[in-house]
């Protein structure tokens, strides 16, 4: 059964304790891994030059979690971000047209299996896959 590994544990420490619960139960579902989840402000900024956010600093769900009462929590992220094993990105211009579906598809089924986690979970959750701006694949957010 897949696990999350140690560097994917300590990427979701300081995430919202929801959506580390979300984590954990998808992972006994489908192997992937956790890249990030709380960014500091060099890593937004850098985010956004490496064209993997668009959203400025302190506004991603990666900056912050929402509180119970309304107000943010600079010290915890709403959102990771995580791609399926084995670790291989979509690329059209590098791969054949079969192989960036194949590739594409994993983002799809990862997608699943975490909002089904989710659901079980009882925790609501966006995926960046159904941004209207941009496809953001390997981005869960809880919405409070």
């Amino acid at each position: 059964m897949p696990s999350l590994s140690q560097e994917s544990l300590d990427n979701l420490a300081h995430v919202h304790p929801d959506m580390q619960r979300v984590a954990k139960r998808a992972t006994t579902l489908f192997d992937f891994k956790v890249l990030c989840g709380l960014r500091s402000e060099a890593a937004q900024k850098q985010a956004i030059l490496d064209k993997t956010s668009s959203t400025a600093y302190p506004d991603s769900k990666h900056n912050f979690s929402v509180n119970s009462d309304g107000t943010k929590n600079y010290q915890m992220s709403d959102a990771f971000d995580a791609v399926p094993f084995p670790i291989k990105w979509p690329d059209p211009r590098s791969q054949s047209t079969y192989e960036y579906a194949k590739r594409l598809g994993a983002f799809y089924f990862l997608a699943g299996v975490v909002l089904m986690a989710a659901t079980i979970e009882g925790v609501k959750v966006r995926w960046g896959g159904h941004f209207k701006s941009f496809f953001d694949g390997p981005h869960f957010e809880r919405v409070p």
